[in-house]
């Protein structure tokens, strides 16, 4: 078995993405005043949230395939995930440890990876016996590698950072999202700074 971290790779930002969404909100608007940034702050501020879909971004996931789970309910998202019914895994397989067992809150380090390489054993000697891989994929765990590709417009991915970067969430996926905004506030600054400063501040 391979323990692996979690990542993410932003494959798509829509490019001068500021620029897209202040064409779009001018044609609602005819303003002329605030360009750029602030006029698209000025957007976001006044609820005109709208006009943020026209921009968007496609995002490459590897993550524990259970919080994969909870990523594809954001239905206004498109998905492509790795097949675990058409994929035969072969070599080591690769799984995500949870955060909580990986920092040694609890002493189940040992334990997760015993029922891992069991898991992985078993699943290898089905395969082995001629079982289809999309039968034998059901002795595998949730906490699996998995591979997701996510397009979403920027006001969807608003609201998903805003579900799942809280300290409610679920802390792998916390994780996993936080990585995700620090890569969207670099590549558009105007939305998405304000909010990663938000959360990384409510974390201390």
């Amino acid at each position: 078995m391979k323990i692996i971290e979690p990542s993410v790779e932003i494959l798509f930002f829509s490019p001068d993405a500021v620029g897209l969404i202040e064409k779009a909100g001018r044609t609602c608007y005819r303003s002329e005043g605030a360009t750029g940034e602030k006029f698209v702050r000025m957007l976001e501020r006044a609820g005109h949230h709208s006009v943020l879909e026209h921009a968007s971004a496609t995002v490459k996931f590897v993550m524990d395939r259970g919080v994969m789970a909870e990523l594809t309910r954001h239905r206004l998202a498109s998905f492509s995930v790795e097949s675990t019914r058409y994929v035969k895994h072969s070599g080591d397989i690769e799984f995500v440890c949870p955060l909580d067992i990986l920092s040694s809150k609890h002493d189940c380090l040992d334990q997760w990876k015993r029922a891992c390489m069991l898991a992985e054993g078993t699943y290898k000697n089905m395969i082995e016996s001629g079982v289809h891989p999309q039968i034998a994929r059901s002795i595998l765990p949730t906490c699996l590698a998995t591979r997701v590709v996510m397009t979403a417009n920027l006001r969807e991915w608003m609201h998903v950072f805003r579900l799942r970067c809280t300290m409610e969430a679920h802390p792998d996926m916390r994780h996993i999202m936080m990585i995700a905004l620090e890569k969207f506030a670099e590549k558009c600054p105007v939305l998405f700074a304000p909010m990663f400063r938000m959360f990384t501040e409510g974390s201390k």
